[in-house]
């Protein structure tokens, strides 16, 4: 039995017959993949949890912020005055649904572990409505730019455009979801594609716009109060005197235009896409134990809201950790060429109702603009990645190797302002070759994957040989470090392979 939290009340689950409805798209969580972990004392499917009774009032301003964050997303842009309206309705009580979560942690002791709710086992191995949800507005948005296409009798100008969105993504992170499934590379726990769906979102929402807010600040004012002379914003016509500012052509005022690349695109941007990887966890013991599920007020019998296991995500293999990162990085890519592509339709929009098509060409506007953003998305999608190769090695294998994750997020970071830099030395074939090198990790991964998989492999092999070794000299474990001690078949070490 769990002593009752002091952050919630629980209340068995009414409806469970209704959760999940969507599960035949997916692997239900009943399956018996998923069996090591329903039958685990962390979970519990027959339990959800409500607020207690003086905050019950959460729950529905949590449902009303959820409504209000996607209408704007999706509507927000077609009714100004009403998304203004809503907007502050929304950042009011954002502020206070966070303001009243973290009085309680600051004030409220840690309570006692209580295990998932049959809704928040759910959401935190990926619910398949997240990813009914995801496939609708890819598929609305492509519809939507068909209709642009077909009213203004541009071919498939805007398709083409709205394709490149999103085209590397769906290359890269559906590859990787296909490899998982293979004969050679497969993992024995299903990775739910609204597990990946998740990881995306939260990449392509609070990365991109905290992200978005620091480069705009560095570029408009860190770096032009620097050196007015050398800054990376004249490159961008974002300076005092717009595109007319040029820039040094000095070796030194190249060095620190790189610099200002590194710190400002570099550590911005992929720091934010790795900060997305923060709410993996390795096991589900680690998932109760959060401090989101033991200092923050729990509910989870709001459908769609359970706060805040939402947050968390149980990584079930190596290769999990690391679609997590191509997808934050996907997410992050995706967002971002948005922006830009929309800026390129603008563009052609304006030659095509002047008549002078002539003028775009000759700006470098054409049908096949938008295709260099298929090239940047796959840079996001790899750099994100391959710091999650050496945290999987972490979490999987040897916790000792921390140090491993930090060095490869130095790295990205260096790469990537590199990256950016590099037009300004005037050799496109540098920019050619880093591009090449930075979308080489994909399959360099593969392989690495495939090892650190085996080798996960033969622990667990190891650890059944323990409990087998347990359960015959019928001594109770309540621990990892019980479990070391208990001897077993010297033959079995950790690492063997069968």
């Amino acid at each position: 039995m769990h002593p009752q939290a002091l952050n919630c009340i629980v209340v068995p689950c009414e409806d469970a017959a209704t959760q999940g409805r969507l599960s035949f798209m997916g692997a239900s969580i009943e399956c018996g993949e998923f069996r090591q972990y329903i039958d685990s004392p962390d979970v519990d499917l027959n339990r959800e949890y409500e607020y207690p009774p003086r905050y019950k009032c959460l729950s529905g301003l949590g449902v009303a912020l959820a409504a209000i964050f996607w209408w704007l997303y999706v509507f927000g842009q077609y009714s100004p005055e009403l998304a203004y309206l809503l907007g502050l309705i929304f950042v009011i009580g954002g502020l206070t649904y966070c303001s009243v979560h973290c009085c309680f942690y600051a004030r409220k002791p840690a309570n006692t572990s209580q295990p998932l709710s049959r809704r928040e086992f759910r959401h935190v191995v990926g619910t398949t409505g997240c990813t009914a949800a995801s496939w609708w507005y890819f598929l609305a948005g492509l519809i939507m730019h068909a209709l642009m296409d077909f009213l203004m009798k541009t071919g498939i100008f805007y398709v083409f455009g709205y394709l490149c969105i999103s085209a590397t993504s769906l290359l890269y992170v559906g590859g990787m979801m296909l490899v998982t499934k293979t004969r050679w590379f497969g993992v024995k726990v299903p990775i739910k594609c609204g597990w990946v769906f998740s990881m995306l979102w939260l990449g392509g929402l609070f990365a991109i716009l905290v992200a978005g807010i620091l480069n705009t600040y560095e570029l408009t004012f860190l770096w032009p109060n620097l050196d007015m002379t050398c800054n990376i914003a004249n490159e961008m016509g974002l300076g005092p005197d717009g595109a007319q500012t040029k820039n040094r052509t000095d070796r030194g005022c190249m060095i620190f235009r790189w610099i200002q690349w590194t710190l400002t695109a570099g550590v911005n941007e992929e720091v934010l896409k790795f900060a997305v990887l923060a709410r993996i966890r390795s096991s589900v013991h680690d998932v109760v134990n959060s401090r989101c599920l033991t200092r923050c007020l729990r509910s989870s019998n709001t459908p769609g809201v359970p706060c805040c296991a939402w947050y968390l995500k149980l990584a079930t293999s190596p290769w999990a950790v690391v679609l997590a990162g191509m997808a934050s990085g996907a997410g992050f890519a995706s967002m971002e060429n948005i922006n830009y592509v929309s800026k390129i339709q603008a563009a052609f929009r304006g030659c095509q109702a002047r008549g002078d098509m002539q003028s775009c060409v000759d700006q470098g506007v054409t049908w096949w603009t938008a295709a260099v953003r298929m090239r940047t998305a796959s840079i996001h999608i790899c750099m994100s990645g391959t710091p999650a190769v050496a945290m999987a090695y972490e979490q999987f294998i040897d916790p000792s190797e921390w140090r491993l994750k930090w060095f490869a997020l130095l790295g990205v970071i260096v790469a990537h302002g590199t990256h950016n830099a590099s037009p300004q030395w005037g050799n496109p074939r540098i920019t050619l070759l880093i591009v090449i090198f930075i979308n080489l990790q994909f399959f360099y991964w593969v392989v690495l994957l495939f090892l650190v998989e085996r080798e996960k492999r033969g622990i667990d092999e190891w650890r059944q040989a323990r409990l087998r070794a347990i359960a015959a000299a019928q001594q109770p474990v309540t621990s990892d470090v019980q479990l070391e001690r208990i001897p077993s078949d010297p033959s079995v070490q950790p690492g063997d392979q069968a």
